[in-house]
């Protein structure tokens, strides 16, 4: 969100959302992306950040990204 999100578009503002509700841990984060990257986007933190979701919770989480055309948002649903 941080490096790639248009954060200065009042229209469009980047969102945060965690809720615990029956032993779950629910995150999402969606912003409005940025038509010019100031960053190469390769994936590798995406990558990384599920591989430490697998080491540490294995299958008790689910992650759901939704890549768009303008917006880009993700889910994380946690077991506890």
């Amino acid at each position: 969100m941080l490096k790639h999100g248009d954060l200065g578009d009042k229209k469009h503002p980047a969102r945060i959302s965690l809720e615990l509700a029956e032993n779950r841990l629910i995150f999402e984060a969606s912003n409005k992306k940025r038509q010019v990257s100031l960053y190469p986007s390769g994936g590798l933190g995406l990558k990384n950040i599920e591989k430490r979701l697998q080491n540490h919770y294995q299958d008790r989480y689910s992650m759901l990204i939704r890549d768009e055309n303008e917006h880009f948002t993700i889910t994380l649903t946690i077991s506890l």
